[in-house]
């Protein structure tokens, strides 16, 4: 049996999970909170706000350069609110909270693909007038949950191929309709954040081929399928024809010149014609581009660092975790969030073909950033419980 490169701790919870640990005084409990909620929403404010003011000024020259700067705006005081709210319930009924969601948020996946509006060919959103909502991005923290809570229930310390297929099917329930939308961007995240998830709860060499056999299988299927997606392949790989090459490579192009302009210092504050204008999507899918030309290298390197750090820290997290549902969790929370960010990031640089994945707190769109920023919360809260936990 192969194990993973950090170490699962035991099946058994420490009551982190199920509200069973030790006592500690109501007083201290709540300040404890408070401390882990001001300290996370002072955070999210400072990214949520940097993120408003990019928007706002990658969107100059549009017909409303305001719109999209306004509503992100609106959506990330909805995030600090739902922010709070994680804080605030009582911790005896936060699976119950967290199960009546989980459910909403699947039927809602399964709803779109009949009541959805169809944008860019992808029936992937809610439309009530001009407000938009995706639940593919509001339904990833209660994935996370759901796996965790799935993968805790096992007896040993490595995934048995009962719980193997469990944790295979249940990854496929939620990703089936969003591969019906069909949006492969966000079903390669949720197919990450799984692989990484059954990797770190242990898995043997025959499971690891049959894992490598049903990705490759998956992605040829798409392929022969979605013929888009083949083509940007191609392009990405320089296999294709050179009219090919440049009507799928455009956007990439378009984003390596972003770079080039901006150099080590950005364009901010330069009187000059901004190449990032010619750039689509670039208040979400090309956001770090175009930050880059605007910010420069230097600039834009505390978002690479930002993303490695959240990564670290919910390593961290798990490593210290003696519950087998909160080492899931931060590690599906880790993962999710930085590997969005790293496939964004790879995306904007010309390292992967163009995926339609927005960076995480940064990039437009409030089912994103208000999922996103669910799922710090819950790392938070759960790291604030198994503190308190600690020093009693």
């Amino acid at each position: 049996m192969t194990s993973a490169s950090i170490s699962m701790p035991a099946p058994s919870d420490n009551g982190v999970a199920n509200g069973s640990a030790l006592p500690v005084r109501p007083s201290r409990r709540s300040t404890e909170r408070c401390r882990y909620a001001l300290r996370l929403g002072l955070l999210v404010t400072l990214i949520g706000v940097a993120g408003c003011l990019i928007i706002g000024s990658v969107t100059r020259g549009s017909i409303s350069p305001l719109h999209f700067h306004l509503r992100q705006s609106v959506w990330l005081l909805c995030a600090l609110t739902a922010l709070a709210t994680t804080f605030a319930l009582p911790r005896a009924s936060l699976p119950h909270v967290a199960t009546s969601l989980g459910v909403a948020a699947y039927l809602a996946l399964l709803g779109v693909l009949i009541f959805g509006d169809p944008i860019n060919g992808m029936r992937g959103w809610y439309r009530f007038g001009t407000f938009c909502m995706q639940p593919s991005e509001l339904a990833k923290p209660f994935f996370i949950l759901g796996f965790a809570w799935l993968i805790a229930r096992r007896t040993q310390a490595t995934l048995s191929w009962r719980y193997f297929a469990l944790a295979l099917g249940y990854a496929l329930l939620w990703m089936l309709p969003i591969m019906l939308q069909p949006d492969w961007g966000t079903t390669l995240i949720y197919g990450l954040t799984t692989l990484v998830l059954i990797y770190a709860c242990g898995v043997s060499r025959q499971q690891l081929v049959l894992l490598t056999g049903v990705g490759s299988a998956g992605l040829l299927a798409v392929c022969l399928r979605y013929n888009y997606v083949y083509e940007r392949f191609l392009a990405f790989l320089g296999l294709g024809s050179p009219e090919l090459g440049a009507r799928v490579g455009w956007q990439a192009m378009q984003m390596r010149n972003c770079f080039i302009k901006g150099g080590w210092t950005g364009t901010l504050f330069a009187d000059s014609d901004a190449a990032l204008l010619l750039v689509p999507f670039r208040y979400n899918d090309s956001l770090f581009a175009c930050a880059a030309e605007l910010l420069g290298v230097f600039g834009v390197l505390p978002l690479v660092i930002l993303c490695f750090g959240w990564l670290a820290y919910c390593c961290y997290r798990a490593q210290r975790s003696q519950s087998g549902f909160a080492y899931a969790v931060y590690i599906g929370a880790g993962f999710m969030l930085s590997g969005q960010a790293f496939i964004h990031l790879a995306v904007n640089l010309g390292l992967m073909p163009t995926t339609g994945i927005t960076l995480p707190l940064l990039s437009y769109g409030g089912s994103s950033l208000l999922a996103s920023v669910i799922i710090l919360a819950m790392v938070e809260r759960l790291a604030c419980e198994e503190e308190l936990v600690r020093k009693v």
